[in-house]
């Protein structure tokens, strides 16, 4: 499977990695970055939802010891984590999707390949000669 970070790096590379394999990519590279966009977008927002959780999580305590009513507070996370449940489902299924497509793409061929079939292959020494 090809590394996401040399996708994001250089997906012109891979698709003419593809394409010396006579493999059309560009739709799924291009899929795959999309996806791939918007799942950081998705574990940033979980991050920053969690975030909010874990701080009101300390606030709670303060405030029932100060004597003060946390109720509101306590709704807003019931709601919250509701909301990192679902976060986590949109999540767990794009990291499905990105994994499907990375593994539909061929390996990239070295350097030295030539583009095309066995046809093109030129023979580096003959065994016995």
């Amino acid at each position: 499977m090809i590394d996401i970070k040399l996708i994001r790096s250089d997906p012109e590379k891979i698709k003419a990695g593809a394409k010396k394999r006579n493999y059309d990519a560009d739709a799924i590279v291009d899929g795959i970055l999309k996806i791939d966009t918007r799942r950081r977008e998705a574990t940033a927002q979980v991050e920053a939802m969690r975030a909010e959780q874990n701080a009101a999580g300390k606030k709670i305590p303060q405030i029932k010891r100060a004597g003060g009513d946390a109720s509101a507070l306590m709704a807003r996370m019931k709601t919250l984590s509701g909301r990192i449940k679902e976060g986590q489902a949109g999540l767990a299924e794009l990291e499905k999707k990105q994994k499907e497509l990375l593994l539909s793409l061929p390996n990239m061929p070295d350097s030295d390949v030539p583009a095309g079939g066995k046809e093109n292959n030129q023979p580096l020494r003959y065994f016995g000669e």
